[in-house]
């Protein structure tokens, strides 16, 4: 926004985005750092810009003066209404489910970026399920594969839901990435859970891994 201000320089300012939650009881927690409009308002005022904040149903005229203080006062009753029983449930999927998804995802790879399917056998990942109780991991060759490990030796902790979903759908991992239904070990699990999120990125995009890579050293040499 800053960014934006000093860019644009502008008179008015409207923010018409991001009045959105986390709306399921696995990411329910993030909203506790969440922008709230009120914060927003202030900080277009410490800038010197004149925000016009607009509830749904509200009207504005250029140049009039508008009530921001009931518009903000609606949000932020909105926001306090908002609790955990209002969440949205895990449904969780079967073993079975996930070693069929992730042979789905493996035959997709051999097919479409046989690269990709190579470089993933060297990055096997592990999952510790929170609704399974379980650890499985998953690696190219050989899919999904029920393991002992114990859950601090796991690299991603999610719900079998949510794995299923990576693994079904090309844009499972990005999306994941952003809506934080997920927690990793280490810093460098978040590194191997990106691994993925790229060569499914990859998949969704009809591109491949190698497409890429080659991409980036052909910037490289004609820098």
């Amino acid at each position: 926004m800053k960014l934006q201000f000093e860019a644009f320089k502008p008179k008015y300012f409207i923010p018409i985005a991001s009045y959105v939650w986390f709306s399921h009881e696995e990411n329910f927690y993030m909203n506790d750092s969440i922008n709230t409009i009120d914060k927003v308002h202030d900080f277009s005022l410490i800038n010197k810009v004149e925000p016009i904040v607009l509830y749904p149903g509200d009207e504005y005229k250029v140049s009039t003066v508008h009530n921001n203080v009931k518009s903000i006062n609606s949000y932020l009753e909105d926001i306090n209404n908002i609790n955990l029983e209002n969440t949205r449930k895990t449904i969780p999927s079967s073993l079975e489910n996930l070693k069929k998804s992730g042979d789905e995802l493996t035959s997709q790879l051999k097919k479409e970026d046989f690269f990709s399917f190579i470089l993933l056998s060297f990055y096997p990942i592990k999952f510790y399920l929170t609704d399974l109780n379980i650890a499985v991991k998953f690696s190219s060759l050989y899919g999904i594969k029920k393991i002992d490990n114990t859950k601090i030796l796991t690299n991603i902790h999610l719900s079998s839901e949510v794995l299923d979903y990576c693994l079904k759908f090309n844009w499972g991992f990005g999306a994941t990435n952003v809506n934080g239904r997920f927690q990793t070990n280490k810093d460098k699990d978040l590194i191997l859970f990106n691994y993925y999120v790229s060569v499914t990125d990859s998949l969704n995009h009809k591109d491949s891994s190698f497409k890429r890579v080659m991409g980036k050293i052909k910037r490289k040499i004609s820098l």
